[in-house]
């Protein structure tokens, strides 16, 4: 799998054996920049309460 990330969009492009392509292209529908809050509630849906989360700064 390739992963292409631009401004605004991801493309995430796999090759398969038998020469076909699957494309997925994922487009922001955010109104702009968000502020280091937001983390807040990607960690909230996406990391384990049992897993430690090291923050460098």
């Amino acid at each position: 799998m390739v992963m292409v990330a631009i401004p605004g969009q991801r493309w995430e492009i796999e090759f398969f054996n038998d020469g076909s392509i699957e494309v997925e292209r994922f487009i922001s529908s955010s109104n702009g920049i968000e502020r280091e809050t937001i983390l807040n509630e990607l960690f909230a849906a996406y990391i384990d309460n049992t897993e430690i989360l090291t923050v460098i700064n």
